[in-house]
């Protein structure tokens, strides 16, 4: 499976979550992931911004996806955590710079 088609990210953010990165986010949520992890700068945004569009009413996503942010963990532990998560369909994590 090409990481393009994971269904676990791993989000590492080097710059602030600002509207301009919303396509990334609904690209994700489009991709039916199953496990968004929100690291680095400004991380809690991020995971809040993607949650926002998730449950956006108007938007009618009607999958399940698990967000978690990760407060000064090293990215090998969030990485740790994103490999152990179970999901239905493959294994792979992909990681994003953002």
């Amino acid at each position: 499976m090409s990481p393009s088609h994971a269904k676990k990210v791993v989000l590492v953010a080097s710059q602030p979550y600002s509207t301009k990165h919303e396509p990334l986010l609904l690209t994700l949520i489009e991709r039916r992931i199953e496990l968004f992890c929100a690291a680095g700068i400004d991380y809690e945004n991020w995971e809040t911004a993607f949650d926002l569009l998730l449950t956006d009413p108007d938007r009618h996503f009607s999958h399940h996806i698990t967000t978690t942010s990760h407060p000064g963990e090293p990215l090998d532990d969030v990485l740790n955590l994103a490999n152990v998560w179970s999901v239905e369909e493959g294994s792979e994590v992909e990681i994003i710079e953002a």
